[in-house]
């Protein structure tokens, strides 16, 4: 994929977003973070811009849902998703919820899917 093209759908997502036209946002953002999935950061600010245009929409579960996905697929921890500028606050109290019950799995998962730990050793450690 050309850069350009990850610049034209990340501006044309943002078009829409400003728009109030979520669902074609989404449809950018998504071919946006297909082009970026191996760039860790970019991919999580991505997943975040989604999740808000599905919050703005009134889908609050595919909301987390990419939330979700920030963390288990592109390793944002509990430090990102505070700090991160895009979701609104009163969403942000669904996602702290959540996550305090399903954060250690999320990032398990992204861990041994990334191998940034040896599988045994990372069982030792949970033990």
């Amino acid at each position: 994929m050309l850069a350009n093209e990850y610049i034209i759908n990340i501006e044309t997502a943002r078009k829409f977003k400003q728009e109030a036209d979520y669902k074609m946002a989404v449809k950018y953002y998504l071919k946006a973070l297909k082009e970026k999935e191996n760039e860790k950061e970019t991919a999580q600010a991505i997943c975040y811009e989604i999740s808000d245009c599905f919050f703005e929409s009134g889908d609050e579960r595919s909301a987390l849902k990419f939330v979700k996905a920030a963390v288990k697929n592109y390793g944002a921890t509990i430090e990102n998703l505070t700090a991160n500028a895009v979701l609104k606050k009163d969403f942000m109290v669904s996602v702290k919820a959540v996550m305090v019950l399903e954060y250690h799995e999320l990032h398990r998962a992204y861990l041994l899917k990334n191998r940034q730990f040896d599988q045994r050793a990372y069982a030792e450690l949970m033990r």
